[in-house]
């Protein structure tokens, strides 16, 4: 297995990217709030033994990419740092995939720089025009009532997040201690718990409503896992009428983080090339 990590400059600071796979299509894969790229690792792997190159991406200010003092964390600067990762890569175009708050990365992405999304698939997307999505406000009342001041950043971190990466997972079984500690690890330290904060607060001021989406003519899946206790099913069929090239797929069980639930199920969604086909924008 071929993989890569790297540490591209964009500007203010620098992104971390695991590239496994060459020579084949690209697929740009974008992890949600209080994630990284550890999401994707298992669907990265089947994607690069297909002949894909799989990029998951620790979006800026996330996992192991910088947090520059001077940047801007809200959807649309993410969307033009990851222009800059796929410049910085040479890839001229690239099947987008988002998971929960990646989705709406990956929807500002499509709708900034069409012409480098062949596809976008959009993975328990919450509903744009409500932001920060439920899981997140009750984080951040969690930590309005605890005195960060009095604890240690470690149980910090695991009191704000553990509980919101639980509860996006179909069966907690499947998120293992060495699982979870690679999603608290980024927060552990000096200003960690800070960030996770600032990202939040940044969320409030990304909504949108609904019907901007309707320039957004890129060919697009929503997937929906039915075990999603984040976000109301009602929010995947929205996006699907918003969105002018738009279908719902479910996968049956999975949760928030349907990447860690059903690997299998979401990495043959995302290599069939019959769904491709029927989100064609000429529906064809």
């Amino acid at each position: 297995m071929y993989i890569e990590h790297l540490r591209l400059p964009v500007g203010t600071g620098s992104v971390h990217v695991e590239r496994l796979g060459r020579g084949g299509p690209v697929v740009l894969l974008l992890h949600g709030f209080g994630t990284n790229a550890t999401l994707w690792r298992p669907v990265a792997r089947r994607l690069a033994d297909a002949g894909y190159v799989a990029l998951a991406v620790d979006l800026l200010g996330h996992g192991e990419s910088d947090r520059p003092l001077d940047a801007r964390y809200d959807l649309p600067s993410q969307a033009d740092t990851l222009e800059r990762v796929l410049a910085g890569l040479r890839h001229e175009r690239a099947i987008v995939v988002g998971q929960d708050v990646g989705g709406l990365v990956a929807l500002a992405f499509a709708a900034r720089h069409p012409a480098l999304v062949e596809r976008l698939v959009l993975v328990n997307p919450p509903d744009p025009s409500d932001l920060p999505p439920a899981p997140v406000r009750a984080m951040q009342r969690a930590a309005s009532r605890m005195a960060l001041s009095a604890v240690g950043s470690q149980l910090a971190a695991t009191a704000l997040l553990a509980p919101l990466l639980i509860d996006a997972s179909g069966d907690p079984a499947r998120l293992p201690t060495s699982t979870m500690a690679r999603y608290l690890a980024p927060w552990v330290g000096a200003g960690g718990v800070e960030q996770l904060q600032l990202l939040a607060r940044t969320l409030e001021q990304d909504s949108v409503p609904l019907s901007a989406l309707a320039d957004v003519e890129t060919p697009t899946l929503v997937v929906r896992g039915t075990a999603d206790r984040s976000v109301s099913p009602t929010v995947a069929s929205a996006l699907v009428e918003a969105l002018p090239a738009a279908r719902l797929v479910t996968i049956d069980g999975a949760g928030q983080l349907v990447a860690e639930d059903t690997p299998d199920r979401l990495s043959r969604v995302l290599m069939e090339p019959m769904l491709a086909a029927a989100v064609s924008p000429d529906g064809a």
